[in-house]
């Protein structure tokens, strides 16, 4: 009876418990990825969710038009276009994805260290270990894309496994996948692969068959969108498409050979790390077991990724047919995710209970080593706070700009391209359609204007993706890769922007090697403007609203 009464009386405050270190959670991912919106991938993902809630909004843009890859993402997360501003709609966005990967990761630490506060500390690591170990670039802590929602149930998915609940992964995978396909089916194959290592301490196929189906069930909008847009042309078509996505567009993120040896070194060594010390955890806890069976589901996929990058070299068509599914981005999040618990679990004084059911030993010693596992990723955060505050600009501004070295005149240049972007929001047609700097990815963010091509927004499907490759050759090919539009001649200029429909031309001036003369008209700046840095063109005599 008593005892009873206790628990009754300690379960409200073990709930206020869970929602104070869910909402800390959200506060350090504030920290790490809380700088002003646009974000990395932001304005590509919500151009396009503002696009598919909303057709005439940029209309003519070759991107907006393409196949909607994510359409669960835009049918969700994009219905907060509707409701505001692209920045209102990315920072509600953040907070649900951030509450959500703080449900994820709570869950996920306390199933593998049932310790009040942990998932903090796992936390910081699994940010400092993602943002610094990466082998392909992947990130999960940022603004919100398909990919946040993913994660977090990645995370819960993760969560089950440790436990054992094999009907619930396949759930949390099937969620995961039906927000991004390649997340979540990579995370079903590896979760597969640590069913496969948990005999005989695992449920019996034909038990778990059913919820296996049940996750391929609620994934299958989402699988059913992959399926078409590779069928959405001939061979060979999508043969050229995936050569331009692997090795022009996407190699960062999906061809081994072009990744840094710095960053192979960097991954090799954490992942050897996870996979020792994971193995060694696993001996005697059969959670443990079962996450670092997950590792080494995602590590294999990873190295098979490198088979298929150095052994069909000479079969690029072959090779770029398979690369393109991201062999490396589970092993991106999964080593960190292993070695940040790790960490926790040797700081924390090993979880739970020790082996032998007593606690394990405290002492300075333990204090020393808690106090080393908190300190490292405090100073690596602060540094981040700290570059975020010398540098105000949005990261996707940021990344245009990583030459510009004086944090003055990067400001003052972002200052100057949101104020053309401005007048061009205000001052243009709707339906206008622009030639844009090639390496600005923020156009269509703050000017809410169409764009002929830009780098950063890559279609998904085979057709456009061959467009989009066309386009760029045609308009930024050499010598203006290196020098800007201003290296055609006006003749030259005019005759590709009437190619594709165009009327006006955003022009970066310092770069610019002369000054363009008629047809092109200058409308920004005026006599009542001013801008060092970007001028607006006209090609044709239009009226422009005063």
């Amino acid at each position: 009876m008593l005892s009873a009464t206790l628990v009754e009386r300690s379960a409200p405050r073990a709930n206020v418990a869970a929602v104070g270190e869910t909402l800390l959670l959200v506060a350090l991912w504030i920290v790490v990825g809380g700088a002003d919106p646009p974000g990395i991938n932001e304005a590509h993902y919500l151009a396009k969710a503002r696009h598919y809630w909303d057709p005439s909004w940029c209309a003519r843009d070759l991107f907006l038009q393409s196949a909607d890859a994510h359409a669960v993402f835009f049918a969700t997360f994009g219905s907060l276009t509707t409701i505001g501003s692209l920045p209102m709609a990315a920072i509600i966005g953040r907070w649900i994805g951030w509450g959500l990967l703080a449900v994820g990761w709570r869950a996920l630490s306390r199933a593998m260290i049932d310790r009040p506060l942990v998932s903090l500390l796992s936390g910081a690591w699994f940010a400092v270990l993602l943002e610094h170990g990466n082998l392909s670039g992947e990130w999960v802590i940022g603004g919100i894309e398909a990919k946040v929602p993913a994660y977090a149930f990645v995370f819960l998915g993760l969560a089950a496994l440790a436990a054992g609940r094999w009907r619930s992964v396949w759930i949390w995978f099937g969620l995961a996948t039906l927000f991004h396909v390649l997340v979540g089916a990579w995370g079903m194959l590896a979760a597969g692969v640590a069913w496969c290592r948990c005999r005989p301490d695992r449920m019996p196929l034909r038990a778990m068959a059913p919820w296996v189906f049940l996750g391929v069930a609620i994934a299958a909008p989402s699988l059913g969108i992959g399926i078409r847009l590779q069928g959405a042309a001939d061979a060979a078509t999508v043969n050229l498409a995936d050569r331009i996505l692997v090795y022009r567009r996407l190699g960062h993120h999906l061809a081994f050979h072009q990744f840094s040896h710095v960053a192979m070194l960097r991954f090799g060594l954490l992942a050897a790390a996870a996979l020792a010390f994971g193995s060694r955890a696993a001996r005697s806890d059969a959670r443990w077991f079962r996450i670092d069976g997950f590792a080494r589901g995602a590590c294999l996929f990873a190295f098979c990724g490198v088979l298929i990058d150095q052994g069909l070299r000479n079969h690029w068509g072959t090779a770029a047919a398979l690369l393109k599914f991201y062999w490396f981005r589970l092993a991106d999040v999964a080593v960190p995710i292993g070695l940040a618990l790790l960490i926790a679990r040797w700081a924390s004084r090993n979880g739970r209970i020790s082996p032998d059911r007593t606690r394990a030993p405290t002492g300075p010693r333990a204090d020393a080593r808690l106090i080393a596992a908190i300190l490292v990723p405090a100073i690596v955060l602060g540094n981040t706070v700290r570059a975020r505050h010398g540098d105000r600009r949005p990261e996707a501004e940021r990344l245009w700009d990583r030459t510009v070295a004086d944090p003055d005149r990067a400001r003052s240049k972002g200052e100057a391209w949101r104020s053309a972007c401005r007048w061009i929001r205000e001052n243009t047609p709707s339906d206008a359609l622009f030639l844009t700097p090639r390496d600005q990815q923020t156009f269509k963010w703050y000017a809410e204007r169409a764009e002929v091509v830009t780098w950063k927004d890559v279609p998904q499907d085979a057709p456009h993706v061959i467009e989009w490759r066309r386009r760029w050759k045609e308009i930024f090919a050499w010598p203006a890769s290196r020098d800007g539009v201003t290296a055609w001649t006006d003749e030259e200029l005019q005759e590709k922007m009437r190619l594709y429909g165009a009327t006006y031309l955003i022009l970066e001036r310092p770069r610019a090697l002369r000054a363009l003369g008629p047809p092109f008209r200058q409308l920004y700046p005026n006599s009542t403007d001013d801008n060092p840095d970007f001028a607006v063109f006209t090609l044709d005599d239009i009226l422009i609203r005063s």
